[in-house]
């Protein structure tokens, strides 16, 4: 049952009951390089405010699987929270968004870089995923601003047409094209 656990998706599940941590310490003791395992008893105690023991089992996971986007991205931001080592966070967000891009990885990338203020790497960004601008008009903004700065006028114009906007951009329904620009 343990190999069974392990297998399953984990994108939908988080363990959230006190119950589970002795459920997952048992399988901790029995497959201690369970990646699984060690990354749902690291997201359960920090839902508890344990920080401490969560950034611990992270990187236990983080050394058994690398390549897990999900325990890379937790990391880098619980670790963030405590030591404010900023380069560290952005390598481990970078990390994760190769191996998994959603919009979520975007916009958290997005935020480490301006707090960083690395403008280049941020330009960058926005030039390699012109495909993520255009799903999220406030990405595109936020592209289009920077390009203006940066007297890049019809890179900045290109991301504001490409983009579909909603008329409240978090609200559900049809994307409607935005007519300004």
């Amino acid at each position: 049952f343990y190999k069974k656990g392990s297998d399953t998706d984990f994108k939908y599940v988080f363990p959230y009951h006190v119950k589970s941590i002795a459920i997952l310490k048992d399988v901790i003791a029995n497959t201690p390089n369970d990646a699984i395992a060690l990354m749902y008893y690291g997201d359960l105690m920090y839902y508890l405010r344990r920080h401490d023991e969560a950034i611990v089992s992270w990187e236990a996971s983080y050394k058994s699987k690398p390549d897990n986007f999900r325990v890379t991205r937790n990391l880098a931001i619980s670790k963030y929270m405590i030591d404010k080592n900023l380069a560290n966070a952005v390598k481990l967000l970078e990390e994760s968004y190769a191996n998994h891009q959603t919009l979520r990885s975007f916009s958290e990338l997005e935020q480490f870089y301006k707090l960083a203020k690395d403008y280049k790497k941020l330009e960058s960004f926005y030039d390699s995923n012109e495909e993520m601008l255009r799903l999220k008009g406030e990405y595109a903004l936020n592209a289009a601003e920077l390009y203006t700065t940066l007297g890049r006028y019809k890179d900045a114009q290109k991301a504001l047409a490409n983009t579909y906007y909603n008329a409240i951009e978090k609200a559900m329904g049809t994307p409607v094209r935005h007519s300004v620009y």
